[in-house]
């Protein structure tokens, strides 16, 4: 294996996705988000996300299989955390005030099955690092480079992206293992997030780096 840039300065996507300093972090991929019937699904199309689950859990496998990191990102909104402006933009937008209430179908996870070497973490705002145990699980673990998957793209993809960068972590975001109800907010994340935040490349390219491991 080759000796670690001392520097932490990684230039290559491969030097960025070694195995020993990655986790892939799914976010939100929950029945409210995802399933026909779900919160969501009320007021957006969901085919560009329900067609894209089946290569996330592909790829889900392939790195567990490696003893990669995987963290499921869960969004729990219980009444009491819902603030007066998440709440004006709810109303704003027409969409329910209620979902992803703790304990629900709507907050359960959606075509993904959470092994025990996953770590599951909830959050109550859209960036998957707000005042959770995110960053402390990743530290702990030696992480530098989150892959990012899940949904949606443009909202807590492209939050928990923006304050991974923010705190210092190499950011990749896989463009078919993420999904939105619009292909134009998703090709304009992509490109934001690849411009500024972090890489963007597909699963096949991760697994293609990691084949020899």
């Amino acid at each position: 294996m080759r000796k670690m840039n001392e520097t932490g300065l990684f230039l290559t996507l491969e030097e960025k996705v070694r195995i020993d300093h990655t986790a892939v972090v799914v976010v939100d991929v929950q029945n409210d988000f995802c399933a026909d019937g779900g919160w969501y699904a009320k007021n957006n199309n969901l085919d560009m996300i329900q067609s894209m689950l089946p290569r996330l859990n592909s790829f889900l496998r392939k790195t567990r299989s490696k003893g990669v990191l995987t963290v499921l990102i869960k969004t729990i909104y219980n009444k009491h955390v819902i603030s007066a402006v998440m709440r004006e933009k709810l109303i704003q937008r027409g969409l329910d005030l209620e979902y992803c209430l703790e304990n629900t179908w709507g907050s359960e996870f959606y075509m993904i099955e959470p092994t025990p070497a996953d770590v599951i973490i909830v959050k109550q705002r859209h960036s998957g690092f707000f005042q959770t145990e995110l960053d402390t699980v990743l530290r702990h673990h030696g992480i530098k480079t989150v892959i990012l998957t899940g949904v949606a793209t443009n909202v807590c993809v492209e939050s928990t992206a923006r304050e991974a960068f923010a705190m210092d972590y190499y950011v990749v975001l896989l463009s078919d293992c993420t999904g939105t109800f619009s292909s134009q907010l998703q090709e304009l994340t992509l490109l934001n997030i690849d411009k500024v935040f972090g890489s963007v490349c597909s699963s096949e390219r991760i697994m293609t780096i990691w084949e020899p491991f």
